[in-house]
């Protein structure tokens, strides 16, 4: 099992969404476009792309854009759009969010701990994501926090960083063993996170790095995990003003 260290070696991974989250995350897209005419999704770093093809089958009328570095779980994307019957109005693309050129803009951009993962500095990751938002566009994302209790959890990764790659599997025997309702192939998506240092946490800089750019803050509410080892995760939203 490799080892992903490196924000940039999220290019050749995979990563299958959890059902519950998924749903969770629909949920709350569809409540925030309950009004609105043709509204478009971005499901930003999508995964196996469960956000993006499940709120394109609870509104006919909503079109996404599944959006993610690894061409692995671009192509897993299309398979699921096409397994929930709406791969004519799901776009399954591989890019980076950082370069990706014409990006367009939406009524909800969706990214589920992808945020902290990307390599740039806060602004510039604010802006990007301030314009790809229509007027009245939120963001909703989940990502770790600036709490000493995170603080400790980096510490961990960074000492299990030194331990070679085999110590992986000890780690994947223990994950089944506390989560023998996850698949194999799921724990051993998560499994190189532990040696993943966040680019950032969500704090005061991030806030006001959104703040500057015009956005305004809508909600902060826990997100748990399961996983005692995960980083600590707030659900943020965001919204650009009309």
């Amino acid at each position: 099992m490799s080892a992903l260290p490196r924000a940039d070696a999220f290019e050749t991974g995979n990563f299958t969404t959890r059902s519950d989250v998924a749903q969770n995350l629909v949920d709350r897209t569809l409540s925030h476009v309950a009004g609105k005419h043709n509204p478009s999704l971005l499901d930003l770093g999508c995964g196996s792309g469960d956000v993006a093809a499940g709120a394109a089958a609870a509104r006919e009328d909503l079109t996404s854009v599944a959006l993610d570095i690894s061409a692995k779980n671009v192509e897993e994307a299309r398979k699921t759009a096409e397994r929930y019957g709406v791969d004519q109005r799901v776009r399954a693309i591989c890019e980076d969010f950082l370069s990706w050129g014409d990006h367009g803009e939406y009524d909800v951009i969706v990214s589920d701990s992808v945020l902290h993962i990307l390599s740039c500095a806060d602004a510039t990751l604010a802006e990007r994501l301030a314009t790809a938002l229509k007027p009245g566009g939120v963001l909703i994302a989940s990502l770790p926090i600036a709490s000493a209790g995170n603080q400790l959890r980096i510490l961990s990764r960074r000492a299990w960083r030194a331990l070679p790659a085999g110590a992986d599997a000890l780690a994947l025997a223990l994950a089944r063993r506390l989560h023998p309702d996850f698949s194999r192939a799921m724990l051993e998506d998560r499994i190189p996170y532990l040696r993943f240092i966040p680019q950032r946490m969500y704090g005061g800089k991030m806030k006001c790095a959104l703040a500057q750019c015009g956005l305004e803050p809508v909600a902060v509410e826990r997100w748990d995990s399961p996983s005692l080892l995960k980083l600590e995760h707030r659900l943020i939203v965001w919204r650009r003003p009309d």
